[in-house]
């Protein structure tokens, strides 16, 4: 604290500066805010003079004419329109589920994990005929390191904005075609960037990472569920489908079972729990299996597909989700099966940066299943 300004955690700073974590972050690296470290972590203090102010964001929204649905208004407001569907302000949902963020990260020391508060459902027409939507939420890598080493500045902190934010993103573009009929959402898959005390992965390979195991598990598993929840927001019934990874077979299933004892009072949370490399549910008249792609390969899918889940094997068609190679790949094989591989909103570390595995777009993706159609499309949020 000095007589122009103090230094502010990166949670603080921004909100006093009205700007996203993420803008400060790049404000700061590009030098045009000041910053310091905090001895030998990762993590940053900001100066904020005296002189700034948090925006009046309530007078914000009156003046623009806006109607919120009640009692919605500490976390959404949506437009009104006579001829369009309610919409989500670009922006809000992002800010809202930020600052319960920050509250419930900045200097998080215990292990306590909480469920996150349940928040309003908007009232949104549904499309005719409905449809689900599966979320590529794979190869996350959430305690990964990124440095200047990387060429890629990544961490926990901007891993949670980063994830979050898609989320809004992913909700405006979904309610372009209406209300889905269910959230389907992969636990695990390199959620987590590595899987024991030492730092290594799965298989005992050393990787860049952040933070302890406890602190990344602590903070994965509270940000997990928070995604979880703000998707149900348009929509309550949700599958959680479980794709173990190649970094995190150990903690993901830990992951599973959390996130299992949070929501067992919820009767629209399904979990798909059964600890198997390759999973499969049905979809309107949609096989879907879902693998991490660490093991068996692609073109082997679709014999596997008709063994492992012969009793579903009549339905009309036939798709495999599958991650790992963090970028995206569609492939047809030539029994009709559909391969989707799916990308990656992670950052770079070391590793990838010399292997010169750089250059796929980072983003999250959501595909659209019509019961009837199958796949009739797919939606990014690119970072």
């Amino acid at each position: 604290m000095n007589n122009s300004g103090s230094w502010l955690p990166a949670g603080e700073a921004a909100a006093a500066l009205g700007i996203t974590r993420e803008n400060l972050r790049r404000k700061a690296v590009a030098g045009k805010r000041r910053r310091k470290q905090i001895g030998g972590t990762p993590n940053f203090l900001y100066f904020v003079e005296k002189t700034s102010s948090v925006p009046n964001i309530d007078k914000e929204e009156k003046t623009e004419g806006i109607a919120c649905y009640m009692p919605a208004r500490d976390y959404y407001m949506v437009s009104k329109d006579g001829r369009r569907r309610p919409q989500i302000i670009e922006g809000w949902i992002g800010r809202k589920i930020l600052e319960i963020e920050n509250k419930k990260f900045e200097g998080m020391e215990s292990i306590d994990i909480k469920k996150p508060p349940r928040l309003p459902r908007l009232n949104i027409k549904a499309r005719d005929g409905g449809f689900s939507v599966c979320v590529g939420l794979t190869d996350f890598h959430f305690g990964k390191f990124g440095g200047a080493e990387s060429g890629d500045y990544y961490n926990r902190e901007i891993a949670r904005e980063r994830l979050m934010g898609k989320c809004e993103e992913l909700i405006n573009l979904v309610l372009r075609f209406g209300q889905p009929d269910q959230w389907v959402i992969p636990v695990g898959s390199d959620f987590f960037n590595f899987d024991d005390d030492a730092g290594n992965t799965t298989k005992g390979t050393g990787v860049d990472s952040d933070s302890t195991f406890q602190t990344m598990f602590t903070e994965g598993v509270q940000l997990f569920t928070d995604f979880v929840e703000a998707l149900r927001c348009i929509c309550s019934n949700v599958s959680l489908v479980f794709m173990p990874g190649n970094h995190d077979r150990t903690s993901s299933l830990a992951l599973l079972q959390i996130v299992k004892a949070i929501f067992k009072d919820s009767p629209d949370v399904r979990i798909y729990d059964e600890p198997r490399e390759r999973q499969y549910l049905l979809i309107g008249s949609t096989l879907v299996g879902f693998t991490h792609g660490d093991g068996a390969r692609i073109a082997d899918m679709p014999a596997l597909m008709s063994s492992e889940a012969r009793e579903l094997w009549h339905a009309k068609h036939k798709i495999v989700f599958t991650g790992h190679l963090h970028h995206e790949r569609v492939l047809e094989t030539k029994s009709g099966v559909m391969c989707y591989q799916m990308p990656s909103l992670a950052g770079h570390d070391r590793y990838h940066y010399r292997g010169g595995w750089t250059t796929s777009r980072k983003s999250i993706a959501v595909y659209l299943i019509d019961p009837n159609a199958g796949v009739i499309g797919q939606l990014n949020a690119v970072a």
